[in-house]
């Protein structure tokens, strides 16, 4: 049997700078972000949105899919939110999601944060997961916000958007390796404490350390 991922939607703002307009504002080159980094445009969140409505907007598609194809939405027993954006310190807000989607109260929900390898270890737990119990499906959500100070090299890639993947036993999409490689060092290349609205980065720091680890 293989596990993996049977569908797939994304979802991105309505809203959208255009990376020309912040180099002139900043009195930078436009060309070290279209042509140093190939980005056009920075997206937007709108006033009413966060990292839930993002989400619900990523999942609709999937669970419309799954209707069309005559599969039961119930057979979702767990969702798993990666996010670096909570909305709460204690209540998931894969909560708030379940609601919105009006899931299987039979269905256990998770919040997930590290940086950005959170919707990684979320798609391996939730391959273990469907590998124990072939039948049930796992909905894996990743959705951020994420903000940079402004006039630092990160503010340009700053942005919004959410992805949702439903993992199922004997997936139509992708069949996932189960040989993973995993590693942890407490480094300080990027973090955000409680008391900030926006990342603390070292790209090149980053860059290092990681080149350093794979040797």
């Amino acid at each position: 049997m293989s596990v993996g991922i049977d569908d797939i939607s994304f979802y991105t703002a309505n809203f959208s700078l255009d990376l020309q307009e912040l180099a002139a504002n900043n009195g930078s080159d436009a060309a070290k972000y279209t042509v140093g980094i190939g980005q056009e445009r920075m997206s937007v969140p709108g006033a009413d949105e966060d990292v839930v409505t993002m989400a619900a907007n990523a999942c609709v598609p999937l669970l419309e899919g799954m209707v069309q194809r005559g599969e039961d939405a119930n057979a979702i027993n767990t969702i798993l939110f990666a996010t670096e954006t909570g909305i709460d310190q204690s209540k998931a807000a894969g909560v708030y999601l379940h609601s919105l989607l009006k899931l299987n109260p039979r269905c256990r929900v998770v919040e997930l944060k590290q940086a950005c390898y959170s919707a990684t270890a979320a798609l391996q737990l939730a391959t273990a997961w469907v590998a124990r119990k072939p039948k049930e499906k796992v909905l894996v959500v990743a959705s951020d916000i994420a903000r940079y100070d402004r006039q630092t090299p990160g503010e340009a890639t700053q942005g919004c958007g959410a992805v949702a993947m439903i993992v199922s036993a004997n997936p139509r999409l992708v069949i996932l390796d189960p040989e993973t490689g995993i590693h942890t060092e407490d480094v300080m290349d990027f973090w955000r404490p409680n008391y900030r609205s926006t990342a603390l980065v070292d790209g090149k720091y980053s860059t290092k350390v990681y080149l350093r680890c794979v040797r």
